[in-house]
Parts: C-alpha cells; sequence; structure tokens
C-alpha cells in the first residue's frame, strides 16, 4: 500500500515466504528440539571442514563492508551463471547503486555483512549481507567461495547467524 500512495505501481507476481522464529525460548531447547534432527548433513559438512584443518570463525561488519563487495558480487554473480539464473546484480550500475546504499546505511547501522572467514588463513568462505532495520535482519544477499562449496559454507554461516 505505501508503494502505491507513492505513485508506484506494483505488481506481485508470486506470494514471498519468511521464516520467523520465537525468539522467546532457549536456543538450546529450540535446536534440541526443533533443528537438531533437520541439520544432521549440515553438522556433517561442518565436521568435515573441521577435520581438514579449517578453523572457522563468524565476523560481522557494520563498517568496512565496501572492501569486501568486489569479491561477494563476483562469487554471487559466478554462482548465479553457473545455474543459469538471472540476477540483478550483474550489471556495473546496479553494483554502484548497492555500494551506495550500503556506504549510507552503514552510517545509520543499518547494515551488516557476516563472513565465514578461515581463522589462520584468512580465507572468506561465504559472505551474507543483511539489511538492519528496527531490531530487525533482513536476510538479502548470501554467496560463498566455490573453492569450499563442498561444505556448504553458506548454510554453515546462515546457521551461526540464526543461532545469535
Amino acid at each position: 500500500e505505501g508503494f502505491s500512495t507513492s505513485g508506484i505501481i506494483v505488481q506481485v507476481k508470486r506470494e514471498r515466504c519468511y521464516f520467523m522464529i520465537d525468539t522467546t525460548q532457549d536456543w538450546a531447547e529450540y535446536d534440541r528440539a526443533f533443528l537438531h534432527g533437520k541439520l544432521a548433513d549440515l553438522r556433517n559438512r561442518r565436521n568435515r571442514l573441521m577435520k581438514q584443518g579449517c578453523s572457522v570463525q563468524v565476523v560481522s561488519l557494520k563498517t568496512g563492508i565496501s572492501a569486501y563487495l568486489d569479491d561477494l558480487f563476483a562469487h554471487y554473480d559466478a554462482r548465479r551463471a553457473a545455474l543459469g539464473q538471472q540476477f540483478a546484480s550483474s550489471t556495473e550500475e546496479v553494483k554502484s547503486f548497492i555500494r551506495q546504499i550500503v556506504a549510507e546505511r552503514e552510517q545509520r547501522g543499518g547494515v551488516i555483512l557476516s563472513l565465514l572467514q578461515e581463522q589462520t588463513s584468512g580465507d572468506i568462505l561465504a559472505y551474507q549481507l543483511d539489511w538492519l532495520n528496527q531490531g530487525v535482519r533482513f536476510h538479502w544477499h548470501p554467496t560463498f567461495n566455490p573453492q569450499y562449496a563442498q561444505y556448504s559454507p553458506g548454510k554453515i554461516l546462515r546457521f551461526h547467524r540464526v543461532s545469535e
């Protein structure tokens, strides 16, 4: 409604689905009762990564995000192209726009970049660019380094974000 009152015509082609997580209960209980059985494959991949000698950490950035955007875009674009998918961030014009919005949102605390980073080498395994607004985190632009694809690093990063 807000768009149409501003003179912007919006056509909805399909409904979007958002997952809500009840944050009023204890995470350990939620994990045990609901997630544990559903995430066996993810735990396997995380364990294989650790057996390969990769010790990962999650790094959250609210400033300095622009230094990582070129790699984020490169990995995202390569993944979409490999899957034969259309993607909006492929043009330099769109990337420039995103860079501008990120810079503006950094000043107001409205953006966060999460990285799954290998502690020894500093390699970035996965990226997650999210928008923050009034205490709500909007999961927006995930991607990963294809060198680590067999471990599903994007899913591992998302799991860490949700558990926080």
